[in-house]
């Protein structure tokens, strides 16, 4: 007496290029070279195989199921350094700018920073004594 065996034929993606190809015994399947953070839509299709009868009948292709790839540690640690690099490369731009307009306008800085001028001490002990009215 002959059983029925189920074997998964094919995986195939929403634009009907085929992913894997069977037969398979196993109904699980593992894919490879998937990109991460990337959706993926998948069908599958079942085939009927009965051997003694030489049965042979392919189901119908499944509802179209999507599944968004998670992103692995390469890919989050290229994430960090290019956050990282950005950060950098911000920051030295900025420094730059800075240095820049220091060397630019030195002149009008030194003229913003230049204490008041005193009053000469000869002019102040004059301006002490004198009286205040007149």
């Amino acid at each position: 007496m002959s059983s029925l065996e189920p074997d998964l034929v094919q995986l195939r993606t929403i634009r009907d290029q085929d992913l894997v190809k069977g037969p398979f015994r196993d109904s699980s399947i593992v894919l490879r070279d998937l990109q991460p953070l990337r959706e993926y839509c998948l069908r599958v299709q079942a085939h009927l195989l009965w051997k003694s009868q030489e049965l042979s009948r392919p189901g119908r292709l499944s509802n179209v199921s999507c599944h968004e790839t998670s992103a692995d540690a390469s890919t989050k640690l290229q994430r960090v350094v290019l956050v990282a690099v950005a950060t950098f490369l911000s920051l030295a731009a900025l420094a730059g700018a800075c240095v820049f307009l220091i060397l630019r306008f030195r002149g009008l800085i030194k003229h913003w920073f230049r204490s008041p001028p005193g009053i000469p001490a000869q002019i102040e002990e004059v301006r002490v004594l004198a009286p205040v009215g007149g």
